[in-house]
């Protein structure tokens, strides 16, 4: 007989109670609590908040100046001690301003009663209101992350700068001529009952400026290079130097030698290549210069000129001479180069302080990284970091910051980490729509469109958005699915009433929908497979970070409904966000 094994009673594991959640404003004083606008009473709620969105439905229910001071206090930026006297205008006191509108004669009140709802697109925020006059001793810009305000800030400081400076040109610029006629329109609204304001300021884009002045001051005129013909250079220099692919070669073209205007060995085997992940030592810098010497004796012969050696020899040309502006504010500075700094620089003549750029790294996806000061332009002390969205519900951005480091900031050092930003309203979750088949997830975003229209939402302020043109007939289908009209957008950027818009990633910078779909998220599309020519591990880091930064603009185009679609494979940003949504919506 088998003795029956008796085990000993397991022991009884005493399982931890859960911590709870640490109190979001524990570490503040009620002074400080008070300070921002609440009153006594509301000091036990606020202190019982333990994450963002407690905090965020607190604030629906405070002032929109109070909700406002509360938020930059938990991003640390902590209200100010009240004056000592009250102002002396109660319209001119910031809280007020929030609510009306003051208007000195009958035909501003007759342009605001009847202006469109887009004019509140280039509202001012009071908290904005001290970077529009302040005083710099050297270049500035603002910063912040996608919906701050960063335009809005640089469209009032232009017609500031226009008003300081009767008669005197001021110039609004930007890296393309789509987001230039973006800035025009808005500037519009802005200026409709003060137009001999906005004969003042000149709206253009860089190239559009340095191809005026070309002409202006007599540089000699040359056909632009042709993109293909330098391909097809690199293409046979290449032989030379087998380990260098062309791709990479016409990287460093682009980005070291000719953004650079580079044109002997010396300043080649010396330049410090920051933001070109890839290192190069001497040997393999000398075969890579024989290839660059070469190409730019072939450029010579051709008799044309890249885009850098035009603003290399303009901004040449106008040395010394007298400032042609009063000013200049440049948005999304992001994307600037090397030459296009020069050339703004020149463009002032060195008067540094009469520069104003905004912008945000985390949506750079032109330009490599590289050092500001390297070129002159030090804007170290005089870099101001917004941190209120207005533009994009809490859940969206919260989840489009997860695609950035959050650690973000320049080369030179200038930090534009996400830490403390905040939205000033809440919306629904980010859906993800996962389709067995492109048929099945251009129908399910048709019945997504279709929904929207008949819960009252205008066509034009529905978009979807996909990665490149080999997506747009997907995006197509969709909408002819919903059988709602819809315009294919350019780079002329117009709207049309009434109809859903379709626009690759790189056309939607600076634009905002109500309702955004990105479609195609597929893993083979995002991120794009063929840049990523290089088996070097920090180049694959910066192209990865070079296409979520992409994904970033599009995502941020949202205001307050966001879909984000796929057909079969998922890209690997896509399962990463997914999976962050499903945990916020824990």
């Amino acid at each position: 007989m088998i003795p029956e094994v008796v085990h000993p009673p397991a022991p009884q594991v005493e399982r931890p109670s859960p911590q709870p959640k640490p109190a979001l404003f524990g570490h503040l004083p009620d002074d400080i609590l008070l300070r921002c606008g609440l009153t006594t009473d509301q000091l036990p709620y606020v202190r019982a908040v333990c994450d963002e969105d407690a905090l965020l439905a607190f604030c629906a229910l405070l002032p929109g100046e109070v909700a406002e001071r509360l938020l930059n206090a938990y991003g640390g930026d902590l209200p100010p001690v009240p004056e000592a006297e009250p102002v002396a205008d109660p319209f001119l006191h910031p809280d007020t301003l929030r609510r009306f509108m003051t208007v000195t004669s009958r035909q501003e009140l007759e342009a605001a009663l009847s202006d469109r709802w887009e004019s509140w697109t280039v509202f001012l925020h009071p908290a904005q209101r001290a970077l529009i006059g302040r005083t710099f001793n050297g270049p500035a810009r603002v910063a912040g992350s996608a919906g701050t305000g960063k335009t809005v800030v640089a469209l009032h400081r232009a017609v500031q700068m226009a008003t300081s400076a009767p008669g005197e040109r001021v110039l609004l610029t930007t890296i393309s001529d789509p987001l230039a006629r973006a800035l025009e329109q808005k500037l519009a609204i802005l200026l409709a009952s003060t137009p001999q304001l906005r004969e003042q300021i000149e709206v253009l884009s860089i190239d559009a400026v340095v191809q005026q002045l070309a002409r202006r001051i007599g540089v000699a005129r040359a056909l632009p290079l042709d993109p293909l013909l330098l391909e097809k250079m690199m293409h046979s220099e290449q032989r030379a130097v087998p380990r260098f692919s062309v791709e990479f070669l016409l990287g460093e073209w682009h980005s070291v030698v000719d953004a650079w205007h580079i044109r002997d060995w010396e300043g080649y085997r010396t330049f410090k290549r920051l933001g070109r992940m890839r290192r190069l030592n001497e040997a393999a810098r000398r075969d890579i210069w024989q290839v660059m010497e070469r190409i730019i004796a072939a450029i010579g012969t051709n008799g044309a000129r890249t885009s850098a050696m035009l603003y290399s020899e303009v901004t040449r040309q106008i040395a010394n001479q007298t400032a042609r502006y009063a000013a200049v504010i440049v948005d999304e500075c992001q994307d600037l180069t090397p030459y296009h700094l020069r050339f703004l620089a020149g463009l002032m003549n060195n008067r540094l302080a009469g520069l104003f750029f905004s912008g945000d790294t985390g949506q750079q996806i032109f330009q490599t990284p590289f050092s500001w000061r390297s070129v002159g332009i030090d804007i170290r002390g005089r870099s101001t970091l917004l941190k209120i969205n207005y533009r994009t519900s809490h859940q969206i951005r919260r989840l489009a910051d997860t695609l950035l480091d959050a650690d973000i900031g320049d080369v030179d050092g200038n930090p534009e980490g996400r830490g403390g930003t905040h939205s000033v309203f809440s919306g629904p979750q980010p859906e993800f729509i996962r389709a067995a088949s492109i048929v099945a997830e251009a129908q399910a975003i048709g019945a997504w469109i279709k929904q929207r229209i008949a819960n009252g939402i205008p066509a034009h302020e529905i978009c979807i958005i996909v990665r490149s043109h080999a997506q747009i007939a997907r995006a197509k289908a969709a909408v002819q699915e919903s059988g709602a009209p819809h315009a294919l957008l350019n780079e002329q950027l117009v709207i049309q009433n009434g109809q859903v818009s379709l626009l690759t990633m790189h056309l939607a910078k600076g634009l905002e929908f109500r309702s955004v779909v990105i479609m195609a998220c597929d893993a083979d599309v995002i991120p794009d497979m063929s840049r990523f020519y290089s088996e070097d591990a920090s180049e694959i880091q910066a192209l990865n970070a070079s296409e979520r930064q992409l994904l970033y603009v599009a995502m941020t185009r949202a205001r307050d409904e966001l879909v984000v679609s796929s057909a079969g494979l998922q890209s690997e940003y896509i399962v990463d966000l997914d999976t962050v949504a499903a945990r916020n919506r824990l």
